[in-house]
């Protein structure tokens, strides 16, 4: 049963008071361009998308994104950044902050979706304008990736909506590169299907139409790791899982599969420090196996402006809310420290 509280916005009423100017939607389509040849292996750049856990104070947020714009322009010919800027947020009790979307302002503890969905917009905007970079954000709700399709060049499907069927059908109808986490259970062959289910073109109901989706042939796997039955963290960005990924898809597909390795979640235990490791114990496989580095894409890594995170509302400018998060200063290093090594 539900209770209506009030009307909301549409997506087209918001793009007109919150218009692309001319420039940025074409600096976006290179955007998605860049990115699409990243995946696709005509580009050997290694992509990197980076940025907090969850998308929660705007002036925070775009700080971040001008501090990581001076790293993207010195490092761009090795490495393609995107911003992660999340701003819903899946919970798996379905309690806590659920991203800007539902609260776009933290000290009133209220959720006002129609705002909401003007700030999450705006923020996406906002941090185009000011730095130049194009964002990532995950598509949590599939109605309302319209908010925001025209300004994001890069999105994900979550471990938990990655096996839906209402999620997979509306992804297969985005226009830019989508990354699909693999599911909690850490499954290849689950995984595979739905990386699969979004790359076909696919009819379903929305809106009171059928509707036929192009496919994404962009879309791709995100390893974020798992966890087995008795709470243990389970890392699968190694060779082995990587490998049999790779077997798996190709047995269904005439098309090599790509690979984003998601250095927190279940592959570092949500430890923050180890997100550098990791990112350095791949890059070493790439060196040293040619078959895993033409599969590896790049990185997803949660950062922010101050180590680590803090309660909700705890009130310490640019740290996370919700999962711990590397900050700047290390963050800075590490996206240097890839650069390097991938010879820049």
């Amino acid at each position: 049963m539900f209770r209506k509280i009030k009307p909301v916005a549409s997506a087209e009423e918001l793009a007109q008071m919150l218009t692309v100017p001319r420039y940025l939607a074409e600096n976006r389509i290179d955007a998605v361009n860049q990115i699409s040849r990243i995946i696709s292996g005509e580009d050997n750049r290694k992509l990197v998308i980076v940025g907090p856990c969850s998308a929660d104070n705007q002036d925070a947020v775009c700080d971040y994104s001008e501090r990581l714009a001076r790293v993207a322009q010195k490092i761009k010919s090795s490495v393609y950044v995107v911003m992660r800027v999340h701003t819903s947020k899946p919970r798996t009790r379905g309690e806590g902050y659920m991203g800007m979307i539902h609260m776009p302002d933290i000290s009133s503890g209220i959720t006002d979706l129609n705002d909401g969905l003007r700030a999450a917009r705006s923020l996406h905007l906002r941090v185009a304008e000011t730095s130049g970079l194009f964002t990532s954000d995950e598509m949590l709700y599939p109605h309302c990736i319209r908010y925001i399709s025209d300004i994001v060049a890069y999105l994900t499907l979550g471990a938990r909506s990655a096996e839906d069927q209402e999620h997979r059908f509306f992804a297969s109808g985005t226009d830019v590169p989508i990354g699909i986490k693999n599911p909690p259970s850490g499954s290849v062959y689950d995984l595979s299907g739905s990386v699969h289910a979004v790359r076909i073109p696919n009819e379903f109901l929305t809106d009171g139409y059928q509707v036929q989706s192009s496919g994404n042939v962009w879309a791709h796997a995100i390893l974020r790791g798992y966890v087995d039955i008795d709470g243990n963290n389970i890392p699968n960005y190694g060779k082995e899982y990587v490998r049999k990924y790779t077997e798996i898809y190709c047995a269904q597909s005439a098309v090599v599969p790509s690979v984003v390795i998601d250095t927190g979640h279940a592959n570092s235990g949500k430890n923050r420090m180890i997100q550098s490791d990791i990112v350095g114990e791949v890059l070493s496989l790439c060196a040293n196996d040619r078959a895993y580095n033409s599969v590896v894409k790049g990185f997803m890594i949660e950062s922010y402006i101050v180590d680590g995170n803090q309660p909700f509302g705890g009130g310490i400018y640019g740290r996370s809310i919700t999962d711990p998060c590397l900050g700047w200063n290390k963050t800075e290093r590490l996206l240097y420290d890839i650069a390097e090594k991938l010879g820049t």
